[in-house]
């Protein structure tokens, strides 16, 4: 806090009505100039002149991410239901059923299980619409700042804003602010030109240009996680107008404009000039604006102009849906639905075809068709399509896709739940659970290095100084006693250490405090609620201080923050050897040189980027000599450095910090005289202000002096794997699953982290793709695969070429099986030789790499990491699994059928836009081996056996029909038709899919050849399919079917009371022995049966008697009275129901013994092996 007289002063800077004047010269007619900017997509924003902004139709700053509102709900939400063709196809039955004389049952029985499967899923959407809303309307009406609008009239007739509360004023207050110009106004009601203000903490409600800082030199440190997934803080710079104003009451006085682009997605892509009267023109660029959804870090306060709105800002933009992903067995099952529309309607076109040919010409005695005998055989036809599509409506399981949704959602909360994927208190997150069963089909796994095998928490090793290497690792020179003996190199690396980054220290405090009170919106119980929030992370913070090097815990010293963990990590090392960064201003830097308080004024920076691989930082020295530090990536740096240099021994250095997996920057440094620099200095303050190409003209500036350096030293930073990082590889690696790893990294660094992961090992023959030209690249590629692939017939790959890459992969597998030992190939190919290899040579390139143990891609872009991942999807049909934690591999983790993001160090932004998200590298093991098989073993066996019966239901339905004279009747009661699908045999395959084990967890995870056998996608398929189907589920429909015929109507078994089996005891005969079987296949296919299971098995026979009498009460239903108790009465119905039984799982029971004593599979011998474990430990 300031000096209360400096306080004092600031309260009596400019009031409202002395800035009164200014606005009266405003008019909201736009200038000549504006009209045509406009008409060529600029836009102009008047500096807090509300009238005028307002006529230019700006969008408002209100948000909506939800689907639906109070009028639009029913309807839209309605619609989405009914483009599932599934929804649909049960829609138009519903709707045939109420027409009259075609429908065999009561509409209802056809309404009733629509409405309930709908109905659900209706629920279920507009409940997570519902969550949205609410966070869209807790953002929207979040209290913010401005300064007062102008006119002065707007302010006395505007209801959106508001006077601040008491205690808002006092807080204002105590930062020296006075409260009379400062308005309250809900963030959805902020609009273009207002100027905003903000406090330490606050996440910015819009894009908006910084005016005025709290910090000298007018800088704001912003966090910009939420958008970029960088956890470093970023560097933001007020207007040049406006950056020397002292008061912020002067905003009020100032009259000018932003001219600016038209709103754009790129986030650092911002191309505008401000116009102040009195002023120059001057630039603004992507360092002036502050995003929406970014955080104010160490920082007091920031003024911002708001520029971009609402669905104008850069976050807004760039909001969009996830890629539209579909697992396989989605893909089969849309398929098999497919087929089952087909087979349905060849049945409902011959059993109509049948009936028109039937009933037109009745038999003798069969007066009961009367109703049919003046009508031609086209009305019969059409008739009989509209009854059998009803009759037959159980031949596609309407339960089948809710109960598919209910089940991954429970099985996602078995992976939350897991506490062995447990991190830090952050479960699993899974955000597409519709790929559940893909996790467990992995055949190619493309990992991210950085933070995502690695820790990314960076630790200074070694450096190379003045000929010798410092290893604090291997003791050797050790830099505590290089720095107490004077030696020279290794403290001038320690003062560039010190001066060349962007890093920004943080003084400890207790943070800030909230602008406004809970008392003025939440209330008490929210208030109570935030006071316990901050009680828990002052716990943390305790405990990670706790946890600190004894370097970094020494009370009043500053945490840093930088542009990357290296720079952080460098820094605190200089620190700890004695040279400490204490402050940093916008043109200062003050640092503590071994006890003396040391201050730099900075003259220019010359910024990172992806093209550059360097950075500089030219200063202005206590001896008053101008000097350049420059660091930066050792393939640039080494080229622009002096010629009196033992090259070779700094490249022998570089390349054993690769060996050890270390990451190096090389550091130089360069003095300049006035004369050398003030020339070049002049061009540069003027292309830096340039309203055209100035990034360009910047850049040329900048490579123009970063040369003719002198060597300082070559610094090695560590970054250690991941616990378990090596296990969980091993284990992938012996399930059959490739792995590739894409990095930004060097050749070495990414070489050396494969051997400590054990994705290479010595006795691997390592190859490395680095050609300069694309006919070099495909040279190295031939010839690897002559010398390793096809060494009986040398350079048999180029006559290959000139046959198909099918019949050359074809050769390929026959080598394989011919067991022909040979040396295991790796492949390391960096960034330039892969765009090659992607253009020019994919074929190739993917042969080779069919054959290597592991990939690994060096040097690579974030674009590139993509193409990679759609260059294996679409060339060898893989599944792909890409996994990664930064911002950078958001693009790969989209592109892959199944994305997984890691909570990282570098943000949140990979795990939030991740199908799954995980906290570490090693729960990938469980998320695919355990989890992600299960729900392939659980979703395949639901899916099989809800189709099983129903089409087994549903034959029984057809099979009746030749003796029925194909009219339409039903066989089996309309009420136990509707109830069999929806409720009574719902519920077991429902437990299937949640519940099954088909072997345990620790053989799930002890064998990786358990997994691997998933990959042949036997479990769902056509073929098992039309095994439940078209074998058991026909089979023991024609068994059922004629058993109960035989019996109860062809032989006319009597019951106790004397009475005939007549057609409705036949059909309740039927019903009940087909839902006996369906219930004892389920059981007989389970290998988990908990008392839950049985529980609702037993409820499911339950449910199944209640429906008769039910239907009998509520729907009058009353030829079906008696009926129950006469069948459940008769003793012959038990023996025959057992006989029927027996003879329908004969086959069954042949075609399992087959299997597990003739030709069992990996998993069948798992389980005797389970149960020969489980009967020694009884024993």
């Amino acid at each position: 806090m300031e000096p209360v007289d400096d306080a004092q002063q600031r309260m009596s800077q400019p009031s409202l009505s002395h800035s009164r004047s200014l606005y009266s010269k405003r008019t909201s007619i736009l200038t000549p100039e504006e009209q045509k900017d406009q008409q060529s997509g600029i836009r102009y924003v008047r500096f807090n002149d509300h009238s005028t902004n307002a006529s230019r139709n700006f969008p408002s700053n209100q948000l909506r991410t939800a689907k639906y509102n109070a009028l639009n709900m029913i309807p839209k939400a309605l619609f989405e239901q009914f483009r599932r063709v599934a929804n649909f196809y049960f829609l138009v039955i519903a709707i045939v059923s109420f027409v009259p004389g075609v429908s065999p049952s009561t509409p209802a029985a056809s309404v009733l299980p629509l409405l309930v499967v709908v109905g659900f899923g209706f629920a279920r959407d507009v409940y997570e619409d519902g969550k949205r809303a609410a966070e869209d309307r807790r953002q929207n009406s979040e209290k913010q700042i401005i300064m007062a609008r102008r006119p002065e009239s707007v302010d006395a007739v505007d209801r959106k804003v508001s006077l601040v509360s008491k205690s808002l004023s006092d807080r204002l207050i105590a930062l020296n602010l006075q409260p009379e110009i400062h308005r309250t106004v809900a963030s959805r009601n902020i609009a273009v030109g207002d100027i905003v203000f903000l406090r330490k903490g606050q996440v910015f409600p819009c894009d908006m240009v910084l005016l005025h800082s709290s910090t000298d030199g007018g800088i704001a440190y912003v966090s910009t996680a939420n958008l970029d997934g960088e956890s470093n803080l970023k560097r933001t710079l007020c207007a040049a107008p406006t950056s020397d104003l002292k008061y912020p009451s002067e905003l009020l006085s100032l009259h000018g404009k932003v001219r600016a682009q038209q709103p754009a997605t790129a986030l650092y892509d911002f191309d505008a000039s401000i116009l102040l009267s009195g002023h120059e023109p001057a630039p603004l660029s992507a360092s002036n604006l502050l995003l929406r959804g970014s955080i104010l870090r160490n920082t007091s306060y920031v003024y911002g102009l708001a520029v971009y709105t609402g669905f104008d800002t850069k976050v807004a933009l760039n909001m969009r849906n996830p890629p539209s992903k579909m697992g396989n067995v989605e893909k089969k099952l849309n398929w098999i639905v497919l087929i089952l529309f087909v087979i349905l309607a060849i049945l409902i076109s011959a059993c109509s075809g049948a009936a028109a040919a039937l009933q037109a010409n009745q038999a003798e005695g069969q007066w009961y068709m009367d109703e049919f005998s003046d009508r031609g055989s086209g009305s019969v036809f059409a008739r009989s399509l509209g009854t059998f599509l009803i009759l037959f409506s159980t031949f596609i399981p309407v339960s089948l896709f809710v109960t598919l949704e209910f089940i991954r959602v429970i099985q996602a909360l078995f992976m939350s739940a897991d506490y062995r994927m447990k991190t830090k208190g952050r479960s699993v997150a899974a955000r597409a659970t519709n790929l559940n069963e893909t996790l467990g089909e992995i055949e190619h796994i493309l990992s991210d290095k950085t933070g995502t095998l690695t820790e990314n928490e960076m630790r200074y090793i070694a450096c190379s100084a003045g000929g010798n290497v410092y290893n604090i690792r291997k003791k050797r020179r050790d830099m505590h006693n290089a720095v107490k003996k004077d030696v020279k190199p290794v403290k001038l690396l320690l003062l560039a250490m010190a001066l060349c980054h962007s890093v920004v220290p943080e003084p400890k405090s207790e943070g800030s405090e909230p602008l406004f009170d809970d008392d003025d919106s939440d209330g008490k119980k929210k208030k109570k609620m935030r006071a316990f929030r901050n009680s828990k992370k002052t716990e943390s913070a305790d405990a990670a201080n706790a946890n600190q090097s004894d370097d970094d815990s020494n009370d009043g010293l500053p945490s840093y923050q930088g542009q990357s963990p290296d720079e952080v990590a460098l820094v605190t090392s200089a620190r700890k050897y004695g040279i400490g960064l204490l402050r940093r201003t916008i043109d200062t830097l003050v640092i503590d040189h071994f006890g003396t308080e040391e201050e730099y004024t900075a003259l220019a920076e010359l910024e990172f980027n992806s093209d550059r691989k360097r950075m500089s930082m030219i200063f202005k020295c206590p001896d008053r000599k101008i000097r350049m530090y420059t660091k930066g990536a050792d393939t640039i740096m080494l080229p622009l450095l002096r010629n009196n240099l033992d090259m070779q021994l700094v490249q022998d250095h570089i390349d054993e910090f690769a060996k050890e997996g270390l990451r190096t920057l090389v550091f130089a440094k360069r003095d300049f005289t006035p004369q050398e620099f003030e020339p070049w200095f002049a061009r540069f303050q003027e292309a830096s202000n340039s309203l055209d190409d100035r990034e360009a003209k910047v850049s040329a500036l900048s490579a123009e002096i970063e040369t003719d350096l002198e060597f300082i030293a070559t610094t090695a930073v560590e970054d250690k794997l991941q616990d378990k990082v090596p296990e969980t590889i091993k284990f992938m690696r012996e399930a059959g699953v490739k792995l590739w790893v894409l990095t930004g990294d060097k050749r070495e660094t990414a070489e050396n982290i494969g051997y400590s992961a054990n994705l290479l090992d010595r006795d691997m023959d390592v190859r490395h793709i680095k050609g300069a030209t694309s006919k070099e690249v495909r040279s190295q590629l031939s010839g690897t695969l002559d010398d390793h692939i096809l060494d009986e017939e040398p350079r048999s790959f180029e006559r290959a070429r000139s046959s198909s890459i099918a019949n050359f992969a074809r050769r390929l597998s026959l080598r394989d099986k011919k067991k022909v030992e040979e040396k295991e190939v790796g492949i390391i190919i960096d960034g330039k030789s892969l765009s090659f290899a992607i253009e020019d040579h994919a074929e190739l390139f993917m042969a080779l790499s069919d054959h290597a143990k592991v990939v690994i891609c060096c040097r690579v872009t974030p674009l590139q990491k993509a193409l990679v991942v759609r260059l294996v999807r679409e060339e060898r049909k893989a599944v792909t699994l890409a996994i990664g934690d930064g911002g950078n591999d958001v693009s790969m983790i989209q592109e892959a059928h199944v994305g997984v993001g890691i909570y990282g160090k570098e943000g949140t932004q990979a795990a939030r836009s991740a199908d799954y998200a995980v906290g570490e590298f090693k729960h990938l093991l469980r998320l695919t081996a355990l989890h992600g098989r299960f729900s392939v073993v659980r979703t395949a066996g639901m899916i099989n056996l809800s189709f099983y019966k129903n089409i087994f239901f549903t034959l029984t339905q057809v099979l009746f029909q030749p003796f029925a004279f194909v009219s339409g009747v039903t066989f089996n009661n309309q009420w136990i038709s509707a109830a069999f699908n929806v409720i009574v045999t719902s519920a077991s395959p429902f437990l299937y899919g949640i519940f099954e084990r088909d072997v345990d967890e620790g053989t799930a995870l002890r064998f990786p050849s358990v997994y691997g056998s998933n990959r042949d996608k036997k479990l769902f398929s056509i073929k098992s399919f039309l095994e439940y189907t078209m074998l058991y589920g026909l089979w023991h429909a024609v068994v059922v079917f004629f058993g109960v015929y035989l019996l109860f109507g062809y032989l006319r078994i009597g019951f106790s009371d004397g009475r005939d089996s007549g057609l409705f005891l036949v059909g309740l005969a039927n019903s009940t022995i087909v839902t006996l079987m369906t219930l004892f296949k389920i059981l007989l296919h389970s290998h988990t049966l908990n008392w839950i299971v049985l529980l609702f098995m037993a409820l499911s026979l339950g449910v199944y008697v209640a429906v008769v009498p039910l239907s009998i009460s509520l729907f009058q239903d009353y030829p079906m009275e008696g009926q129950l108790v006469a069948l459940f009465s008769s003793p012959l119905f038990y023996l025959s129901a057992a006989v029927i039984m027996v003879g329908g799982f004969v086959l069954d029971f042949t075609v399992l013994s087959i299997r597990q004593l003739v030709k069992p599979n990996m998993v069948d011998r798992l389980r005797v092996w389970e149960r020969d474990v489980r009967r020694n430990k009884a024993a």
